[in-house]
């Protein structure tokens, strides 16, 4: 949470951070595994020149090395927070995106949960901002980047219930409701 911690004003302060949940954690390792699987068989295939399927192999295989540290990274680097003033989005290892939308500005707080998110406790909590809510009802598209722009979306966190309730509470103190 280096970003946070060096970017707050006078007067903000963490309310609560988004912890992501392991199953975030378990994608990223089940999905490298798979690969470093498939990247491993393909080194076993003796089918055509060794040279030609030494190359490729080595190819395939650091290509999942490379995209299994970076995923990897992008989460542990990730950060989610909610302050007193702004909710806060950082992701990105190489190329970080960083998306901040003030507090009173933030319209509605969504939660989407899946049949296991709702079993083992985690999902995705939206935050629209102005405006978004009505034009969720008249078809705005999600490809349109100043659509995009106004919703913050924080992936597959721990306890989404407590986050919405925690900045419904701050929301009733900014006096936005």
């Amino acid at each position: 949470m280096s970003y946070i911690r060096n970017e707050l004003v006078i007067g903000e302060y963490v309310e609560l951070e988004a912890k992501p949940h392991k199953i975030r954690w378990l994608n990223v390792i089940l999905i490298s595994s798979f690969a470093s699987f498939m990247a491993a068989a393909c080194l076993t295939m003796r089918s055509v020149p060794e040279i030609v399927m030494d190359f490729r192999n080595y190819i395939v295989a650091a290509f999942f090395v490379v995209w299994g540290a970076y995923s990897f990274f992008n989460l542990f680097l990730s950060e989610t927070v909610v302050t007193n003033r702004r909710v806060v989005l950082k992701t990105g290892l190489i190329r970080s995106t960083i998306k901040e939308m003030a507090l009173f500005k933030v319209d509605s707080v969504e939660i989407h949960q899946s049949f296991l998110g709702r079993i083992c406790n985690y999902g995705t909590v939206y935050f629209s901002g102005s405006g978004v809510t009505k034009k969720h009802f008249f078809g705005f598209d999600m490809r349109n980047p100043k659509d995009r722009d106004m919703r913050i979306k924080f992936v597959r966190v721990i306890n989404p219930q407590l986050i919405k309730n925690q900045v419904d509470i701050l929301l009733d103190m900014v006096g936005n409701k």
